[in-house]
Parts: C-alpha cells; structure tokens; sequence
C-alpha cells in the first residue's frame, strides 16, 4: 500500500513540457489528453485504412464522409492535447485554465490557442451538417450537387466561425480592470479545487452582459445545428426504405448509422456547455469548481469515440477487425444474423413485389 501511494505521489508534482501533473485535476486531465491523442490517432488510422481497403463497392460515394469525420478527429484530438482547456466556475465567474503546452505563455497567446480549440468544435459540428446535406443531395437529389446549396452553406459557416469567435473574445477575454477580482475568485478556486498554477485564459462574471449575449448565440447554433440534421436524416431515411436492392439498402443503413453516432456525440458538448453556462448563472455561491471542473472530459473523448462507432457499425469494417483479432464467435454469430434478416427480407420481397409504375 506505502508503494502505491508513493508511486501516486511519484507522478504527482511534475512538471513536463505538453502538460502538467502537479495536482490531481491536471493529472487527469494530463493522463486523459495523452490518452486520447494515441488511441484516437490510432483508432483513426486504422479508420482511414478500412475505409481505403475494405470499403464495399456500394458505399465507395460514401467514403469522403468517412474521410472527413477521420481528419476531423486526427486534428481535434492533436489540438485538444495542445490545450487541455480545464473549465472551472466560481462564485458566479465561468473561468478557464490550460494544463497543455502553452500552459506558461502570457497572454494573448494562451487565449488565442484556447479560442482556436473551442472554434474547432464548432467547426466539428459543421463538418456533420456538411455530411448530411452532401449525403441528401447525393440519394434525394439524385447526386446532384447543387453550388448554390452548398455555396451558401459555406458561405454561412465562414460567417458564424468569425462572429462566434469575434463574440467570444469579446465575452469572457480577462480584461485589466478585473485583475483585483480575478485574484480573489483565483485563490477560492485554489482553496476549493487543489489546483495549482492557477492563471486563468477566460474570465468573465455569467451574468454580465457580453457572456449572456454570447449564450443567445449558442442557443441559437446548436438546436439549428440538430434541426438541420434531422430534416436531413428524415428525407435520407425515406430514400433508403424504398431502395429495391437489398445489399445497397443495408450499406445505407450501415452509413446512417455510422453518422447518425457521430451527430449525436456533439451532444455531449451541447450538454457539457449549457452546466458550464448556466451554473454560474444560478448559483452564484458556494464551491460548485469540482461538479464543473471535469464537464469537458466527455468532449475530450469524442476524436476516440468516433471512429470505434463507425468501425463497429459498418459491417466490412467490424468484420475485418473482428477477423484479425480472431473474435470468430463474435463474427459468426453476427453473420449469422445478419443471413437470417437478409433471409427474411428476400422472403418478404418476393412474396410482395415491387413494380414499377
């Protein structure tokens, strides 16, 4: 037991270059970004490689979706070790630190690093909007690609991306008059977290004005985000019932599905973003830092979570894993079932045929 609390001990109380590990927050948070990056590189690659080898002749439309779901992840997981953003609210103040490698910086570098991880996430979000609309116009639109569409969907993201940023900075940047109070919320956070080397990248009281402007906006941007999707997913999936061939039909099924799980991971950040929003906004006293201090771990995991969701429910990708580590009991009774409801359905379809007008 004296070994292992000396071991705890041993990892606690340093110092790198890419993180910090002097406290148990910065220590999970160090631990979990490094965790993230290797895994979700890793599990990203080995996406990457499934789709350009073991993609089914019909979903090869599909693979620059899949394509840009894996460069997404690879930059997201590489920026979120870069920053490893720890939010922590106090007292009615949402702040933000840093235990990456622009931890020591001064300002405004440290803000300008942290400002381009949260616009990454808003890009992610884009990205899945992008994905639905192209997937619409290919089985709606009969593959037509329309550029006024996705020229004014550009068009649109470009513009929120600079407003959303331009907004935010102007929202919860530390400005110089606020530096006696800043002190005050910085040693109750120390006093009420354990955090060390408390030097905050945001600041802001929730309920001034420029942070309450910044949350109609985001109220705004995410359920447009999911109102998007699922008049999308709506008209994609009423395509895909009435597709005749049964191997086309159960690819698309396949990729809705693959997509639809990364649509709903964002989530995860919606949820995340509305405690750290609106508890500094309702509760303005008492020590709410550790029921917040650990509300960005989930959005932490999303770049490893997002291929595993693909790989394990698109069938040639799942098959080939399952193939190489040997799960043949897995895999067979996968097939299995698979050869049971392909079985059924052709039974269904021959006995009540499709005919043309």
């Amino acid at each position: 037991m004296n070994n292992i609390t000396t071991l705890i001990e041993g990892i606690n109380n340093r110092e790198y270059l890419f993180f910090s590990l002097k406290d148990p927050i910065r220590t999970i948070y160090g631990l979990l970004d490094s965790f993230v990056l290797i895994f979700g590189v890793s599990m990203n690659l080995l996406l990457i490689y499934l789709i350009k080898t073991k993609t089914a002749t019909g979903m090869e439309i599909y693979k620059k979706l899949l394509y840009m779901s894996c460069f997404m992840d690879l930059i997201v997981s590489f920026w979120t070790f870069i920053v490893q953003p720890i939010p922590c609210i106090s007292h009615g103040y949402r702040t933000v630190l840093m235990n990456g490698i622009f931890r020591n910086s001064s300002q405004p570098i440290r803000y300008a690093v942290y400002l381009m991880w949260i616009q990454l996430m808003l890009i992610f979000l884009c990205t899945t909007i992008t994905q639905y609309v192209y997937r619409y116009c290919i089985l709606c639109k009969n593959g037509i690609i329309s550029i006024k569409l996705f020229g004014t969907l550009i068009f649109t993201q470009i513009t929120l991306f600079f407003a959303h940023g331009s907004i935010l900075t102007w929202a919860d940047y530390p400005r110089k008059e606020e530096l006696i109070l800043m002190e005050e919320i910085k040693t109750k956070v120390i006093k009420e977290s354990g955090l060390t080397d408390v030097e905050f990248i945001s600041f802001v009281n929730a309920r001034a004005f420029r942070w309450l402007l910044h949350v109609i906006v985001m109220l705004i941007i995410l359920p447009g985000f999911y109102i998007i999707v699922c008049i999308c997913m709506i008209k994609i999936r009423k395509v895909v019932q009435q597709m005749n061939v049964l191997k086309l039909k159960e690819y698309s099924l396949q990729v809705s599905a693959a997509l639809l799980f990364q649509a709903l991971l964002p989530s995860f950040e919606a949820i995340s973003w509305t405690i750290q929003t609106f508890v500094p906004v309702l509760i303005t006293e008492g020590n709410t830092v550790l029921y917040t201090v650990f509300t960005d771990i989930p959005i932490h995991l999303i770049p490893a979570l997002n291929p595993i969701g693909t790989i394990l429910l698109v069938a040639p990708y799942r098959r080939s894993v399952f193939r190489y580590f040997g799960i043949t009991k897995a895999q067979t009774k996968i097939i299995r079932i698979q050869t049971t409801i392909q079985t059924k359905r052709r039974r269904t379809v021959s006995i009540h045929p499709t005919y043309g007008n």
